[in-house]
């Protein structure tokens, strides 16, 4: 745990976020490694990543960020394949805050959202007033020990890997297979391709 100037921050910063979520909360949800930091102490210096039930959820939480310019002074918006990356300022407490807008699928209940994360410690997440997280989220932080759930993407998960391992998180032998055996390679090559921008044929042709 940080110094008691830090749980301030993290409780002011939670705050704030928790009076933009509330009014969106019957189809949206919180979850991921904010969340994390959020309960360890740590300090509150990551993506706040944001979940829906409906593209219409998405929209409608965009344009009340974009429609409240005496609220919130936009300071980028950035499209990407997987998200929306929007970053502001509040005006009230000059905190600086960068929401990802998660919308390349969408999810029923936060249960869904959780089960499809990688690794059993970003697997925390709200819905409405309650907090979910994976059975052995408290104590896989608590070892420091990363633990495999759900390898979807293959080289963003090694990427991620080596970012908590700077955290001080560790595959012990049983996480090494479960990643290992967690692995699609038709997964892997689409996620290759699709950041290589390579188009393959789908099939072969005869000479």
């Amino acid at each position: 745990i940080n110094s008691q100037t830090c749980l301030e921050e993290n409780y002011n910063l939670f705050s704030s976020v928790l009076n933009i979520y509330n009014p969106h909360s019957e189809y949206t949800y919180l979850a991921g490694g904010a969340l994390r930091r959020l309960i360890t102490g740590e300090k509150l210096d990551s993506d706040w990543d944001f979940f829906f039930k409906t593209k219409k959820a998405v929209d409608v939480f965009a344009f009340y960020l974009f429609s409240q310019p005496k609220l919130y002074t936009i300071i980028s918006n950035e499209r990407r394949t997987m998200n929306t990356t929007i970053q502001f300022v509040l005006n009230s407490t000059n905190q600086e805050f960068k929401f990802q807008l998660i919308d390349f699928r969408y999810y029923e209940n936060v249960s869904e959202v959780l089960d499809s994360f990688d690794f059993t410690l970003c697997m925390f997440g709200i819905e409405k007033d309650n907090l979910f997280y994976a059975d052995t989220a408290m104590t896989d932080i608590r070892d420091k020990k990363l633990v495999p759930n759900k390898i979807t993407y293959p080289i963003s998960s090694t990427r991620r890997i080596l970012k908590y391992a700077k955290d001080g998180y560790r595959l012990d032998t049983d996480g090494i297979k479960s990643f290992l055996c967690g692995i699609s390679f038709s997964e892997l090559y689409s996620e290759y391709d699709k950041e290589k921008g390579i188009v393959r044929n789908s099939g072969m042709s005869g000479g």
